[in-house]
């Protein structure tokens, strides 16, 4: 490899397998995900993938939860949940 092209060739072949390494590493619920993955174009970098596969994931598991007096601070906060007085600080965090 002399050129740029070369390189920047390689670089995007080496980045497309890391794609394909870590949706190999997803758990089997996630398998639409990693599909909606696949599709996207032009093929996301690793960082992309990730960033991808966390919201989908994330809203997944917003969409499943029942209970939402068990839900953990993040996702009442994605739901747009206000948390009562009587709800620790802790979890609400610093937004």
């Amino acid at each position: 490899m002399e050129c740029t092209t070369d390189i920047h060739h390689y670089n995007n072949l080496l980045q497309e397998d890391c794609v394909y390494t870590f949706l190999d590493g997803l758990d089997d619920h996630l398998n639409s995900i990693r599909s909606d993955v696949l599709h996207i174009h032009p093929f996301p970098s690793i960082v992309q993938a990730y960033a991808h596969v966390h919201r989908e994931a994330l809203r997944q598991a917003v969409m499943s939860a029942s209970d939402p007096d068990n839900a953990s601070g993040v996702v009442l906060a994605i739901k747009g949940l206000k948390l009562s007085l009587a709800t620790s600080p802790s979890i609400i965090g610093s937004c």
